[in-house]
């Protein structure tokens, strides 16, 4: 049986869940192909989920199957299609469910996907395998703070042991990036990886470059970034705004010295 002819969805109407701001547009068709038993998804939360994007004859977009890995996004942060954020509203982990979208909440009435035709409905499968708490940020009292003669600030937020990292190695790390408000730009938590990178890398900022260097192994250590050290006056993405100070949690997991 074709698979467009197993894609069968319930007529909605705008739907409220247990979320009190929780709603499905009107426009949005959906099924709920299994009702998992885990934790309601909520906002500002980590959720991991597979996604299969398909056109209304059954073809194919994108899958996670195809890379056997799911996506890790926030929660309501717009990360994805309009039309998939919001018509995940009500959700629990474990479950699975089948959205027909309208273009508006798609790719548009002028597609930029080489693959969607202009003004298409979308058919979309989503499955809520996890969800996790956002992690906290770091805190130690200021005066355990150093500052360099560069004006970085980098406190030891827990001991390493071994090798020391410098200029010249090859680190990878996890780390996660916060603005002085506490919002969180950048996460490797979120996207499930750690990053690599060679210290004196002129494509890594110079405040991660300088604070990473002399960090031992499995050393936690939080820096504190002025602007002059970060992006300066420009605007790069991740809804970073100029001249902005820059909080960094790392974890320093591997060090290279070849």
């Amino acid at each position: 049986m074709p698979l467009i002819l197993l894609l069968i969805f319930a007529v909605s109407t705008e739907v409220f869940f247990s979320d009190p701001d929780c709603t499905i547009p009107e426009s949005i068709q959906y099924e709920d192909v299994r009702t998992g038993n885990g934790d309601l998804i909520r906002e500002d939360t980590i959720i991991e989920i597979d996604v299969t994007i398909m056109l209304q004859d059954g073809r194919v977009i994108s899958s996670t199957e195809w890379h056997g890995v799911p996506i890790r996004m926030v929660y309501g942060t717009d990360e994805i299609l309009d039309g998939i954020d919001t018509g995940i509203c009500g959700m629990r982990v474990g479950g699975k469910r089948s959205l027909n979208i309208p273009p508006e909440l798609a790719f548009g009435i002028f597609s930029d996907h080489q693959a969607v035709p202009d003004n298409s409905t979308i058919v979309a499968e989503v499955q809520v395998r996890n969800m996790f708490e956002m992690p906290e940020q770091w805190n130690v009292s200021e005066d355990k703070f150093q500052e360099s003669e560069s004006g970085l600030k980098y406190a030891v937020y827990e001991e390493g042991s071994g090798d020391v990292s410098e200029e010249g190695d090859f680190v990878e790390v996890f780390y996660n990036g916060y603005l002085e408000d506490g919002t969180m730009f950048a996460s490797s938590v979120i996207n499930n990886t750690h990053f690599g990178f060679r210290i004196g890398d002129s494509a890594i900022i110079d405040g991660v470059q300088e604070g990473v260097t002399g960090m031992r192994l499995k050393e936690r250590r939080i820096l504190v970034i002025p602007p002059e050290l970060g992006y300066g006056t420009s605007v790069p993405e991740y809804g970073i705004p100029a001249n902005a100070t820059l909080y960094f949690n790392l974890e320093l997991l591997y060090i290279g010295k070849d």
